[in-house]
């Protein structure tokens, strides 16, 4: 959650941690059980001392972003979609050159390799280049610009309207949910789509978690990332 009750189970759930094993909130912020997921945007500070309001928004789960990948800008906006990882779940648009690189892995290990990166954002293909240096370093070499116009995905074909329930948060959505209405692409239903938007011309990007059923999914810059439920959620 990113207010209200918290508890040390809960921290342990959200980790993956059994609830009966010993428990360090020091140990966790450092990573000592599992490593934690650099690409939440909300995390603990590793330096002593703890406390248990610095997990407020912290999210385990793997963030993987719909990002191309090409030698040039043209080749990575016709190229293939792949998951791709970046530090404090930014978009290509709005990453820190320096700070927030772009990564292959989950656990932003390994960084991605030099070339350009396209990504739908705000209804339209941006691309923008990286350079990487070694596995941990790198830096974004330009600022991201539109596609150019030879994209082959210039137009996004919608869902009717759908309405499920939406949130600004997985605590929200999982606990205090309200009814929206959201457009897909890629899909017709949350579990099976690509993508959300606000709009029936699907050019708005949707920024919100969503549910349906047990399936539960965040919208960043209209990119519909990996599917997760409510557990661990505590809507007490």
């Amino acid at each position: 959650p990113v207010s209200g009750q918290l508890s040390l189970n809960d921290i342990r759930v959200e980790l993956g941690i059994p609830s009966q094993a010993p428990f360090s909130l020091n140990a966790a912020a450092i990573g000592s059980y599992v490593a934690i997921n650099q690409g939440s945007s909300s995390k603990p500070n590793p330096a002593n001392p703890q406390t248990v309001s610095e997990w407020y928004g912290y999210n385990h789960a793997s963030n993987a972003q719909t990002i191309r990948f090409g030698s040039t800008d043209t080749n990575a906006c016709n190229a293939a979609n792949g998951n791709y990882y970046i530090q404090n779940d930014k978009d290509i648009t709005t990453a820190d050159a320096f700070t927030e690189l772009i990564y292959t892995d989950a656990a932003r290990t390994n960084v991605a390799d030099s070339g350009f990166y396209a990504q739908f954002v705000g209804g339209v293909w941006k691309v923008r280049s990286f350079t990487r240096y070694s596995s941990s370093s790198g830096e974004w070499t330009t600022s991201a610009t539109d596609c150019p116009t030879t994209t082959t995905t210039t137009t996004v074909s919608c869902s009717s309207a759908v309405t499920i329930q939406g949130g600004l948060s997985k605590y929200a959505v999982c606990c205090e949910p309200a009814s929206v209405t959201v457009y897909f692409s890629g899909g017709s239903t949350l579990a099976s789509a690509t993508n959300a938007y606000t709009n029936s011309a699907c050019t708005s990007g949707s920024g919100i978690w969503y549910r349906d059923g047990s399936t539960v999914r965040q919208a960043i810059s209209g990119v519909l990332q990996a599917a997760t439920d409510c557990t661990g959620e505590n809507c007490a």
